[in-house]
């Protein structure tokens, strides 16, 4: 295991300014994913610094999706749509009722993008314009 240096936590929430993945991250670092864990265990400072990068993260992929959303950006959706589930937390399922002739009701959730942007992403699907 690396050893560990508490320097780099003035410089970590930087590394996900870009919105990085943890992996991502760790390979900048030169370190591995085990030891990511085992310093954000140990090490309190680590680990805030680790969930402040996080957030720089997540706040980067919705302002992306704020930007696909309103066509200020192109983006290929299917890919895009994979990396919010993977990324940020989002997840399609399907809710069936008991009724056998009741198409399934899909729906997406989110559980941390910010209610406002997901209101403006509605209303941008919303509207007619097309990109």
């Amino acid at each position: 295991m690396a050893k560990y240096d508490p320097i780099v936590c003035t410089y970590l929430p930087e590394l996900f300014r870009q919105g990085a993945s943890i992996e991502q991250v760790c390979v900048m670092l030169k370190i591995s994913r085990r030891a990511w864990y085992d310093w954000c265990e140990k090490y309190p400072e680590f680990n805030e610094a680790a969930e402040q990068g996080k957030a720089i993260a997540r706040a980067w992929w919705e302002r992306e999706a704020v930007e696909a959303a309103f066509c200020r950006r192109k983006v290929n959706t299917p890919v895009f749509l994979l990396c919010l589930k993977n990324r940020i937390g989002w997840s399609e399922k399907a809710q069936l009722s008991g009724d056998p002739e009741a198409p399934p009701v899909r729906e997406i959730t989110r559980t941390i993008i910010d209610p406002a942007v997901l209101r403006e992403v509605r209303a941008a699907m919303l509207a007619e314009d097309d990109c």
